[in-house]
């Protein structure tokens, strides 16, 4: 016979919700790596040539789809880790650092500028792509 054990239900509806917002962000993640630079110059074509603004926008879409659900995926990771960390496991950290508000803000520098600069190098890289693709066409 199989034992049962009692389950804190916050507990069990949190780590539902994890993995629910996980696949979301796989989801995401597919549907921003099936735009491909190849689409964004089909899409920019002119009969006189390439749209600038719209290969522009085209591609810093395409950045902010793929930062965004990547960080979205690495989001629910963590809460997962953070689900499966052992309550007892606790780590030293400055005085400063000790502020929920402070801890939010650093955070939030963090993952600003790690975004900021990802988004900025990926569509960069895309719309010269995108351009290439179409000054051969």
């Amino acid at each position: 016979m199989l034992e049962t054990i009692m389950l804190n239900l916050s507990s069990l509806l949190n780590l539902a919700s994890i993995v629910i917002g996980f696949v979301a962000g796989i989801c995401f993640c597919i549907g921003a790596a099936k735009m491909k630079t190849k689409d964004i110059a089909r899409s920019c074509q002119t009969v006189a040539g390439w749209n600038s603004a719209q290969t522009k926008s085209l591609s810093e879409q395409r950045a902010q789809y793929l930062i965004g659900a990547w960080f979205l995926v690495f989001s629910f990771v963590l809460q997962a880790v953070a689900i499966l960390v052992p309550k007892e496991f606790q780590i030293a950290i400055p005085f400063i650092l000790q502020l929920p508000l402070v801890q939010f803000l650093v955070f939030l520098l963090f993952a600003g500028l790690i975004a900021v600069f990802a988004i900025l190098n990926i569509s960069k890289r895309t719309e010269t792509a995108v351009q290439k693709i179409l000054k051969g066409i």
